[in-house]
């Protein structure tokens, strides 16, 4: 390291407390400070563009991702794609979101390290949250010019190590490890160089249509989350309902990609869901979902960009898992209401005068 830096009065300072200054800048995930001179820019440089780490927890409360620099005590802290405004009927703006302050650096030169945590085998919710993750961190991957290496590193979280297969796959026609499962992923990278694996005993098996067995997963994913306990999966059902029309991550709207799956991948549709029973269903609970929530059903919708908050204040705790009995039993409650709402309003002396309902 030269002893000047060409930073002007900083050139002054310890190298050790440059550095401090350095990522106290950097911190928030703004590289501003590094267009201020030629000579600061090099010197942070060397240091951040190195090696980053992205971070993927199968927990549900976790940071949606999280990325640390190894040579400077930085970590940025990203937002999940609701948080982030899901609803944006721009899918670019939420990758750009992701890296927004990382888009001046040469990703050409760096080298990733995506750290990928185990879930809980006996919780389905972990590994499907584990999926979307991935899905969008290689969309956004291919936003960029593609990175010097990647390499993807299986981590123990706990007391939980890499399964061979979780419960929730079992319907697969396709049986994977749940590593396997997840690295399949990434070869839909448009711009992969150099790919690695950790521990490299566990390889991604060679598929030879890998667009139509992600379809696959998909579709079988979304049947599966219907029916899956815990609250994760509950969130997850409510984030599916409240984004329903709206475009994120460079995928379509979850209506309009059920819509293509349906007629370009007939065989999805006749092993998971053949007479489509249980997409009607997913369909009818969100239509009296939002009819409780906004009074507004699907011929009547309220914005085809949905607020994340007003769901999440008109279920705090997700959706239940989806059932019949669920189904009736909410639209026997949000009719009423409805119909002493609509008595209320019209002052009607007695309710059975009511018909609409």
């Amino acid at each position: 390291m030269c002893a000047t830096t060409q930073g002007g009065l900083f050139d002054r300072l310890p190298y050790e407390l440059r550095l401090q200054i350095w990522e106290n800048a950097l911190s928030d995930g703004s590289t501003n400070i590094m267009r201020t001179s030629h000579g600061i820019n090099e010197e942070i440089s060397e240091r951040l563009y190195d090696t980053l780490d992205i971070h993927l927890s199968p927990i549900y409360d976790d940071p949606w991702m999280r990325v640390s620099c190894r040579r400077m005590h930085l970590n940025w802290t990203i937002k999940s794609p609701t948080e982030k405004n899901k609803h944006t009927p721009n899918p670019d703006k939420c990758c750009r979101d992701i890296y927004d302050g990382l888009l001046p650096l040469p990703f050409e030169k760096l080298k990733l390290v995506i750290n990928i945590y185990a879930p809980d085998h006996r919780d389905g919710a972990q590994l499907l949250l584990l999926w979307q993750k991935v899905r969008a961190l290689v969309a956004i991957l291919n936003q960029t010019p593609g990175s010097k290496s990647v390499e993807v590193a299986l981590r123990q979280h706990g007391e939980h190590t890499w399964y061979w297969a979780s419960k929730v796959t079992a319907g697969l026609t396709t049986r994977l490890a749940d590593s396997d499962l997840l690295l399949i992923l990434f070869g839909k990278l448009a711009r992969l160089r150099d790919f690695s694996m950790t521990p490299s005993t566990l390889m991604m098996r060679q598929h030879k249509d890998i667009d139509a067995l992600i379809t696959d997963i998909d579709f079988y994913f979304d049947t599966e989350l219907d029916i899956l306990r815990g609250r994760a999966a509950a969130m997850l059902r409510l984030e599916r309902f409240a984004t329903w029309f709206s475009s994120s991550w460079g995928k379509l709207p979850y209506e309009d990609q059920t819509l293509v799956t349906i007629r370009r991948h007939h065989g999805a549709v006749a092993t998971y869901d053949s007479e489509l029973t249980k997409l009607r269903l997913r369909y009818n609970c969100f239509d009296t979902a939002q009819l409780s929530a906004f009074g507004k059903d699907l011929y009547h919708p309220i914005d085809h960009d949905f607020d994340w908050q007003k769901w999440l204040k008109a279920y705090p705790k997700g959706i239940p898992r989806l059932s019949k009995e669920w189904l009736r039993e909410k639209r026997r409650k949000t009719y009423r209401r409805l119909r002493l709402r609509q008595y209320s309003a019209n002052n009607i002396a007695d309710p059975r005068q009511l018909t609409q309902f």
